[in-house]
């Protein structure tokens, strides 16, 4: 299973697509007008003819099967920095205990967004958020059986709250990921945990394990 990020800085044109199965996943990320606020509020102006992706599949604890609760997410750019909005109904109450910046568990409500720069299958940068909007971001070595959570950079989210669920919002600058110049491809993946029904669930699934760089998108 494969999905591609193509990112050409000559021309801000940026395409995301994951096969699924048969069918193959496509978007395309929203080149922005201007910068957002980050306030974690949905504007559905900004992102009005944007692509989005949805119909997560469970990891854990039903493999293979779609998520319990609906979410979905987009993607997009500015000549700086690369944006994610995730929105996510839920209908029971949140669930957000942590305030330590990379502690990395599953008893929280989470989201996050995994990203391999290169391309090899093997190395990426994880940003996860829960419903506190702490922040965990890490670097992702031998395709997931690698963690390493003493890498940090500069990004920025937000959280806000609205009926039926939460909204997350990311910004992520350029010059805080390393990428190959000339390499217009990147792996991309979207995931959540619902710890309610303590399920995980990516848009490319079903992984094996968490940060899978080679089963994601």
């Amino acid at each position: 299973m494969k999905a591609a990020f193509f990112f050409i800085i000559s021309n801000l044109f940026l395409i995301l697509f994951a096969p699924y199965l048969s069918a193959q996943k496509t978007f395309r990320a929203f080149p922005l007008k201007s910068a957002i606020q980050i306030d974690g509020k949905f504007e559905t102006e900004t992102w009005s003819g944007a692509d989005s992706v949805c119909a997560f599949i469970q990891m854990e604890p039903t493999p293979g099967e779609q998520a319990t609760e609906p979410t979905s997410a987009w993607f997009g750019y500015d000549d700086k920095n690369v944006y994610t909005v995730f929105k996510c109904y839920q209908r029971t109450p949140l669930v957000a205990k942590n305030q330590s910046r990379d502690a990395l568990s599953k008893n929280d409500d989470e989201v996050g967004l995994v990203i391999d720069t290169y391309n090899d299958n093997r190395t990426g940068y994880g940003f996860i958020i829960n419903p506190l909007g702490t922040q965990i971001d890490f670097k992702i070595n031998d395709d997931g059986n690698n963690i390493d959570l003493n890498w940090d950079t500069e990004w920025k989210c937000a959280v806000a709250e609205f009926g039926g669920g939460w909204c997350v919002e990311i910004k992520i600058p350029l010059t805080s990921l390393k990428f190959k110049k000339g390499l217009d491809t990147w792996g991309i993946n979207f995931g959540r945990i619902l710890r309610s029904d303590l399920e995980t669930s990516y848009w490319t699934g079903p992984l094996s394990n968490d940060f899978r760089i080679s089963q994601g998108g």
